[in-house]
């Protein structure tokens, strides 16, 4: 009886243990760390998401050569600078774009199409879930969802931009 009592009492400990566990708890996940500090302490933050095997935009946050600005690389011939605010909790990027590309993509014109009516207005807001993951969030999203439109193959503007360091 004594030995069933015990069993029964560590199996119940066992369960709702689990339930506290910090390891299966989301919010527990978030590192102790700011975007700030995981965004500014390397040399060069890449950003991207590649899921079904396409890369989206990559961010590129140089912080040191470049204090306050977000690169964004939509190909090789293709770059998009944009202003950044950082706080402890988000990164918020601001419709303010300097657009550095050899041709004349379809996401350029959108960009310089879009950049009268949406300057200065935040169209990126990141978020820091762990040392190697941002959410992003997108406060106009007919926007993203145009600049999305000039790709075929891949979603240039994703939910998610893992963190490669350089």
């Amino acid at each position: 009886m004594k030995t069933l009592l015990f069993k029964s009492l560590i199996l119940i400990l066992a369960v709702t243990g689990c339930k506290h566990n910090p390891r299966n708890n989301t919010e527990q996940l978030r590192v102790n760390k700011t975007i700030d500090k995981v965004i500014s302490s390397q040399h060069v933050i890449s950003c991207t998401d590649t899921t079904n095997g396409n890369y989206s935009c990559t961010l590129l946050f140089d912080l040191k050569r470049q204090p306050g600005i977000v690169s964004i690389e939509y190909t090789p011939e293709c770059w998009a600078m944009f202003p950044l605010k950082i706080t402890d909790k988000t990164a918020t990027i601001y419709w303010d774009v300097n657009i550095d590309s050899k041709y004349d993509f379809d996401v350029v014109k959108v960009m310089n199409a879009a950049n009268v009516k949406y300057k200065g207005k935040p169209f990126m807001v990141l978020e820091l879930i762990n040392d190697s993951l941002l959410i992003a969030s997108y406060p106009i999203p007919e926007l993203i969802e145009q600049l999305n439109a000039t790709e075929k193959n891949r979603k240039l503007f994703t939910n998610n931009f893992h963190i490669t360091t350089y």
